[in-house]
């Protein structure tokens, strides 16, 4: 067989062998299955990168290919193995290992990530050629980014650098930092809002100048961190600081510890930059023990303040002083001279010092220097089992600091109720340039007052000139006082140290005194109710003269010797009773007839008198304002009294009793809506209010004016497509109300006469006929075109929603004057000798021949007297009534007027109005009465009306 047929037959066998293959293939799926989307796996032992990745058996070999692979938002697991490859995820996704001691990623350089929402867990990121991981996304601001249970460790720069990102919450959780140059590092022009660092180990960051466990840094750039939750972390042997920050706000570290490394906590806010004001930090109930440097410090200075509150709240410090720097404290807060900062308060921490230096060397518990202000030090403890080599203080104040500068003179700082006891030096002020005790600037605020400083081998307070440190009322172990420059045998001080007077027992919140001082009683009156003016007299045992007080006032013994006294009040004033009496003087309490008084005693000695219960009436009337007056009959006179709404009587001080109050006589037309008495705790009827001690009842009785059947409101609404009570109405109609209810009808139907525009005001005639005017030209049925300065007469031969009638000119506007825009006519009334009143739109002037003209405000209202009414229209006119006379009135616009047989003017206006000490809305009527007072008539919304009241008629009862 010649060779090319063998070669025939080789290439059928195997084109048959690929047919095999390629059936096989399709029987188990792998090549017919679709890629991986939501979910990829990878597995560099066994993995393939052609492969689909969609399950274990056919996944990638390596990461990069599956987060190529995968879709935004899905999930990339990783088999256990070690992974050496560069990884860029530049969408969102999980990259989940198979846990943190079996998957490895090796980077040549780093795993990257340039998008939002992504989470990398359960895996070790190890070894990279510069940083583990890389967080890079410039201009293009990222979120949602997590790193669950990874480590990251051995890489010889960053484990996890930020570089030149904003970052929107970030979250590190049960993750390991390790062996790496700084563990996670912000880039001075990054930014996070929203960092939580929680149950997160960094340690063997070993590096002296850069090796920190969590580093934000800034240099002056627009990098700072915000909303930083550490919590349930630890930092170990991190050669630099445990964390350091530059520009951080709103910063909680707590319930962390802090051991063997450079600082603790560093706060460095020495930067003018852009980047948020650092500042509202609190570092509490964390666990710090022998790091190299201060466990906390809070540097602020060069170039800008401190910008927000920090508080180091109960912490525990445990500070071995061979491990601790020479010079240095362990709470240490400096800040720079010339600068504006922000309060600090240190609160409930204990610094333990335990160890011996090799050679001598001084370290403070707390230590103050350069420009500090507002600095607050309570419930502190610092105490000592150290060596003789340690020379401990517990507070140290710099005066002068050769870094941040001196003290101002405007300094506030104050240390109280702290421990400072058991060591070299309880507190001092010394200035670290001169190397010279004391020198606190005249005006300096620095007050060290009720702290323990007892049994200090060298000093209690320890200061200079040339001014006195104040260290009065501290507890000095010997109710001598203070020994040294001080008269007794407890710690020592030096010169320049004010410490008269000061506690003779170790509590701490006991008596201030110097032997022989005496001590002071004041005497204070509280009466309820406050502010009453009413005059006590008292009688002072330590004095022949008596006293009189008032409520708030006080009265002072002066100095008395040691001894017993007593105070009483006599005679309490008719309608008042002794409700409590006795004294204090801050540590003990005493009756006012046994005051014993001792050396810096400062009793307080009040008194509390109750005036008799009250009864105060009040009236209430619908509507407001209403001037009716009411007569009223108390049980507890002999004398009836009366109110009008708004008013109200005071019974005066009453017996304790049970008391009544009735309403007599009632006006017409008024019923009594309501009645009832509180006084802020019960209730109670007008029929019996039971008066204690002390009650202030408040009785209110509210009346509605109720007017008979056949008072009718009639109402032009300036609204097209209302309704009210049922009724649908536009702005050319006429509804109409029965007064006292909700009852509603339409009396004029606009558009069954012709009548398109809004309907301004109307009223109507003794010949039951209606005048009316137009804000608009109108073409009226019968008269032609009326303009909106006219008024025509409708004489009606049906009403309703069938209107039907007939018009005629009465009034040509423009014959006698008005003829401006400002001259439309808003509000219409007739006076019963048959002249016009009218309001304008408004202000107006109408030429008098002869004579000037008459002017107007759109608040007035000018009568025209008519020699002849029509087309051809004659009179005069003249200023009606002038709206200075009321207080308001003047910048409203009078839309509608009515006025009843007495001549008190009922009217609207366009918008919210206050008048006469009248408020309302423009749904109101009031009446501005003959004496020139305002009261409400109406109010819309109490009957269904929310519309604009643009026109009104009102036919009252008899």
């Amino acid at each position: 067989m010649s060779s090319s047929m063998w070669r025939g037959r080789g290439a059928l066998v195997a084109a048959l062998v690929m047919a095999m293959v390629w059936l096989a293939a399709l029987g188990t799926g792998s090549v017919s299955a679709a890629a991986c989307t939501n979910l990829c796996y990878v597995n560099g032992a066994t993995g393939n990168d052609a492969n689909d990745g969609d399950t274990p058996a056919t996944a990638k070999k390596t990461i990069q290919a599956a987060v190529t692979q995968v879709t935004a938002g899905g999930t990339v697991n990783v088999a256990a193995g070690a992974y050496p490859e560069n990884v860029v995820i530049g969408k969102a996704l999980t990259l989940s290992g198979a846990g943190p001691a079996t998957t490895i990623i090796d980077p040549v350089t780093f795993l990257e990530i340039t998008a939002s929402n992504v989470t990398v867990q359960d895996l070790t990121v190890q070894t990279g050629g510069t940083h583990g991981v890389r967080i890079l996304s410039i201009g293009v601001p990222l979120a949602n980014i997590v790193f669950d249970t990874v480590h990251v460790k051995n890489n010889p720069q960053r484990g996890i650098e930020i570089s030149v990102t904003t970052i929107t919450n970030l979250q590190v959780i049960d993750s390991l930092f390790d062996n790496n140059e700084s563990g996670l590092r912000m880039s001075s022009s990054s930014v996070v809002d929203g960092l939580t660092i929680d149950n997160t180990t960094f340690q063997n960051h070993t590096n002296t100048s850069h090796g920190v466990g969590f580093y934000q840094a800034n240099d002056g750039n627009n990098g700072y961190v915000k909303n930083l939750h550490v919590v349930d972390s630890t930092f170990s042997n991190n050669g630099f600081s445990g964390i350091h920050v530059e520009e951080a706000v709103d910063v909680v570290i707590e319930e962390s510890t802090f051991s063997g490394n450079g600082h603790g906590f560093r706060l460095l806010d020495y930067y003018l930059s852009p980047g948020a004001a650092a500042g509202n930090i609190l570092i509490q109930n964390n666990t710090f023990t022998d790091n190299k440097q201060p466990s906390v410090q809070l540097l602020s200075g060069d170039e800008n303040g401190l910008g927000g509150a920090v508080t180091v709240n109960n912490n525990t410090f445990d500070q071995d002083t061979a491990a601790l720097a020479a010079d240095r404290g362990v709470i240490d807060v400096a800040q720079k001279n010339g600068l504006a900062h922000a309060a600090v308060t240190i609160i409930n921490n204990v610094i333990t010092f335990s160890g011996n230096p090799a050679a001598a060397q001084a370290n403070y518990g707390l230590h103050l220097r350069g420009g500090v202000d507002a600095i607050t030090l309570t419930g502190n403890t610092v105490d000592s089992s150290a060596g003789a080599n340690a020379t401990l203080t517990g507070l140290m104040v710099f005066s002068q600091d050769s870094v941040y500068g001196g003290i101002e003179a405007t300094a506030v700082i104050n240390a109280h109720h702290n421990g400072l006891a058991g060591l070299h030096t309880g507190a001092a002020v010394f200035n670290d340039v001169t190397d010279i005790y004391g020198q606190l600037p005249a005006g300096a605020s620095v007050k060290v007052n009720r702290n323990d400083l007892s049994g200090n081998t060298a000093y209690g307070f320890r200061g200079g000139s040339p001014t006195n440190s104040d260290a009065k009322c501290n507890w000095w172990g010997n109710a001598s006082g203070p020994a040294g420059a001080g008269p007794g045998s407890g710690s020592a001080i030096t010169n320049f140290v004010d410490f008269n007077p000061w506690l003779v027992t170790d509590n701490l919140d006991g008596n201030c005194a110097v032997p022989g001082s005496g001590g002071t009683i004041t005497v204070r009156k509280e009466t309820s109710p406050n502010g009453d003016t009413t005059e006590f007299l008292f009688d002072p045992s330590w004095s022949a003269l008596n006293f009189t007080l008032k409520d708030g006032e006080s009265h002072a013994s002066g100095t008395l010797t040691a001894g017993s006294y007593a105070v009483a009040e006599l005679n309490p004033p008719a309608g008042w009773t002794l409700a409590s009496s006795g004294c204090v003087n801050g540590v003990e309490n005493a009756p006012v007839n046994s005051i014993t008084v001792e050396d810096g005693d400062a009793w307080v000695c009040t008194f509390n008198n109750t005036k008799k219960g009250t009864i105060t009436v009040k009236k209430e009337t619908t509507p407001d304002g209403n001037p009716t007056q009411f007569t009223f009959d108390p049980s507890w006179s002999a004398s009836n009294f009366t109110l009008s709404d708004g008013g109200s009587a005071n019974s005066g001080p009453l017996s304790a009793g049970v008391y009544s109050v009735a309403e007599i006589n009632l006006p017409a037309y008024w019923t009594l809506q309501s009645s009832g008495c509180v006084n802020g705790a019960a209730n109670a009827p007008v029929n019996a209010i039971p008066v204690a001690d002390g009650d202030a009842w408040v009785c209110t009785f509210n009346n509605l004016l109720d007017l008979p059947g056949n008072g009718l409101l009639y109402i032009a609404p300036n609204h097209n497509n209302g309704v009210v009570g049922g009724v649908p109405y536009n702005d050319e109609d006429i509804v109409v109300n029965t007064l006292g209810t909700s009852d509603w009808a339409m009396y004029f139907d606009g558009t069954d006469v012709g009548i398109t525009k809004n309907l301004t005001d109307f009223t109507f005639t003794p010949d039951s006929c209606m005048l009316m005017t137009f804000n608009g030209n109108q073409n009226v049925p019968g008269v032609g075109l009326v303009k909106p300065q006219d008024v025509v007469k409708f004489c009606a031969t049906q009403t309703g929603v069938d209107t039907a009638g007939t018009f005629t000119m009465v009034f040509d506007g423009s014959d006698v004057g008005l003829a401006a825009g400002a001259e439309i006519i808003d509000a219409l009334e007739v006076l019963p000798n048959g002249d016009l009143l009218i309001s304008t739109k408004s202000s107006s002037s109408m030429p008098q021949n002869p004579g000037p003209p008459v002017k107007g405000k759109k608040s007035d209202l000018m009568v025209f007297h008519a020699t002849q009414y029509g087309w051809d229209t004659i009179g005069t006119w003249a200023v009606y009534f002038d709206s200075l006379l009321i207080d308001g009135l003047k910048k409203e616009n009078i839309i509608s007027l009515f006025m009843d047989p007495g001549l008190d003017k009922y009217v609207s206006f366009w918008d919210r109005y206050t008048v006469g000490g009248v408020m309302g809305d423009n749904n109101d009527i009031v009446v501005i009465h003959s004496n020139n007072t305002v009261t409400k008539f109406w109010e819309g919304t109490d009957w269904g009306y929310t519309g604009r009241v643009h026109g009104l008629h009102i036919v009252l009862g008899p």
